[in-house]
């Protein structure tokens, strides 16, 4: 879950808040109105922030923290090979069903 969409449970639930407190204590809808038109102005400037796209609350995959292969060492395959006709990453011609580059030595991706 990216931080912007836990911005917007957040600010769905202070919303739901206010308007529980606004039916039982309706003296205090003028503070409530401000106050939320405040903080939804802000917190759209709070979820343009680059730092809002980090993941949060998910756990690691299995490979995260697994070392990067020794050289040499085989790289991994993918079952069909590449379609494309060229790497991804270097751009150098491939033919159909390769599953590494030959000029880079990178693994070709499949789609």
């Amino acid at each position: 879950m990216l931080l912007r969409t836990l911005l917007t449970i957040v600010n769905l639930g202070i919303l739901v808040a206010a308007i529980l407190a606004w039916v039982f204590d309706p003296a205090v809808s003028g503070y409530l109105f401000y106050g939320l038109l405040f903080w939804f102005i802000a917190s759209i400037f709070i979820g343009r922030l680059p730092e809002m796209n980090r993941r949060v609350l998910e756990s690691r995959p299995s490979w995260a923290g697994s070392p990067p292969p020794a050289p040499g060492a085989p790289l991994p395959s993918a079952p069909a090979g590449t379609e494309l006709g060229f790497c991804a990453r270097c751009g150098a011609n491939v033919a159909s069903g390769t599953v590494v580059c030959p000029s880079c030595g990178r693994a070709l991706p499949v789609f």
